[in-house]
């Protein structure tokens, strides 16, 4: 009988430890993804604002720079925005506010609206990024929360110090 219990409570240890292993996983990858996201909307943002800054001024050069810009730096919000509403689906509305608030900014400067829409779509992001820590930290696995010990530097300052 007391080597069963030792069994059971073993397999029961194991597979807890599995569970946390896995939540600690799933919690990196969405914090990739939320952080991916908030990347390319920045990017996307920044080259809204400068093509419509060139729509305002009649630069028809730096418009079609700006537009070839804008068109790679939108296409890049679809995945992690994906991501985003896989991993996160707490933050799925708020996420989706952030990208449409960005994607608005397009055809503001002949509007006269630029600045009203950039202040809004930084107001969504910064709405997004809030939500994203809000879950992350609150994010458990068997009642327990994840221990989010996240260090980007961690993995570079592995490689300097195997390359010394």
């Amino acid at each position: 009988m007391g080597s069963w219990l030792t069994s059971r409570n073993q397999f029961r240890h194991v597979r807890e430890q599995a569970g946390l292993a896995f939540g600690h996983s799933q919690a990196k990858d969405a914090v990739g993804a939320a952080v991916d996201l908030l990347h390319v909307l920045d990017a996307h943002r920044n080259a809204m604002w400068y093509l419509e800054h060139a729509r305002e001024q009649g630069d028809a050069e730096g418009e079609l720079t700006w537009r070839t810009a804008s068109e790679a730096t939108r296409n890049a919000v679809t995945a992690p925005h994906l991501w985003v509403r896989c991993l996160i689906p707490a933050v799925t509305r708020v996420a989706e506010e952030a990208v449409l608030a960005t994607y608005a900014m397009e055809g503001s400067g002949v509007r006269g609206e630029l600045s009203q829409t950039q202040c809004n779509a930084k107001d969504k992001t910064v709405a997004y990024e809030r939500a994203v820590i809000a879950a992350v930290h609150s994010a458990t696995v068997g009642g327990r929360p994840i221990a989010l010990t996240v260090d980007p530097t961690a993995d570079q300052n592995k490689i300097a110090g195997a390359t010394s």
